[in-house]
């Protein structure tokens, strides 16, 4: 397979999806530039007979981190995670094909035309961030309903809550000189006792069940519907199992602001309830939310050490992340802070 932005190869592309399709002509242009994406992503506009008006290819290197996982997604377990989460607005592929011997992965995509795209610097309206709380949680409970869709050597478990105390040892020297200034006295005593607070909040979430996880689970990879419909969530390259409760942090310390973060939370446990079809949450428990503001904490702080960013917003990313995560422990410092009983009732 030639290169997708080729007229002659996307014709070939689309001819599954679209059999009675004649594709004239196609005009790309690039899109999500100003959002640092690791992958290129084209619209393209076609005028012929039987064709959407527009779709989306997406390139990229797969040597990179997100590797195969997107496109072996939408081959092998899309189809699947509809007809168990209904509800769940996933875009439509019309066409995946990664070619491992030159490392080069493309997809060709609908495209969400109008819809707007998410950004992290910011945070969703108040029934926004309720919409995407439902969409999560229709993705977390299809997990849990049918374990079949976990059943891929393709999807790893998570690493996030897998650091060790060398990692978080050389990080926090780095992290601290160059940004102890954005830290509260909180923070910084907490950070001093980082490897204690993490060995606790590893020993809640190891009992805790796997679930399906986006994986990386943050308002870039949203786009919003104008009209008020459904969001969708984008760019499911790093899919993976693990505890729910470390999504459930990022919607509610990252994505939700301050004020809208119980909204969500509520909107989550109601959705998750309704769509689980047995047993307990898999994540919303007040001790397991503790212990993913843990890691939600280290990922923001130490995780950022060694990122060098090369423009302006990527300077912004890295001190927003970092602020959200001071405000979120000073806030919900109670859920941290009982780590401890939760730890010695467990033993």
């Amino acid at each position: 397979m030639g290169n997708v932005l080729e007229l002659a190869v996307l014709r070939e592309a689309l001819a599954s999806r679209f059999p009675s399709a004649r594709i004239d002509a196609v005009r790309w242009e690039r899109i999500g530039e100003g959002f640092g994406l690791a992958s290129e992503i084209y619209r393209g506009h076609l005028s012929g007979q039987d064709v959407p008006e527009s779709v989306v290819a997406k390139l990229w290197n797969t040597d990179g981190p997100g590797g195969t996982r997107e496109a072996s997604f939408f081959e092998a377990i899309a189809t699947r995670l509809r007809s168990v989460a209904p509800a769940l607005r996933l875009p439509e592929c019309y066409f995946a094909k990664v070619d491992e011997e030159v490392g080069h992965g493309c997809l060709v995509m609908q495209d969400f035309a109008g819809f707007i795209q998410g950004d992290c610097l910011q945070h969703p309206r108040r029934d926004e961030a309720v919409a995407l709380a439902k969409q999560l949680a229709e993705l977390h409970a299809a997990g849990a309903n049918d374990t079949s869709l976990l059943d891929h050597d393709w999807i790893p478990s998570t690493t996030r809550h897998q650091v060790t105390p060398e990692w978080i040892d050389s990080r926090r020297r780095e992290f601290l000189a160059l940004y102890s200034d954005r830290l509260d006295p909180f923070a910084k005593g907490f950070m001093a006792r980082l490897e204690e607070e993490v060995d606790r909040a590893r020993s809640i979430l190891a009992p805790c069940p796997s679930t399906l996880l986006h994986g990386d689970f943050h308002f870039d990879n949203v786009i919003l519907d104008p009209t008020g419909g459904t969001p969708v969530i984008l760019d499911w390259a790093r899919i993976c199992r693990g505890p729910a409760a470390l999504e459930i942090a990022e919607l509610l310390f990252a994505v939700s602001s301050a004020e809208d973060a119980d909204a969500a939370r509520s909107a989550y446990d109601v959705t998750f309830d309704e769509c689980r079809s047995s047993g307990a949450s898999v994540g919303a428990e007040p001790k397991l939310l503790g212990a993913a503001l843990v890691f939600f904490f280290v990922t923001s702080t130490c995780g950022v050490a060694r990122w060098t960013p090369g423009t302006k917003r990527e300077e912004d990313l890295i001190a927003t992340g970092i602020d959200r995560a001071v405000r979120a422990l000073s806030r919900y410092r109670g859920l941290v802070d009982s780590l401890t009983s939760n730890l010695r009732s467990a033993e």
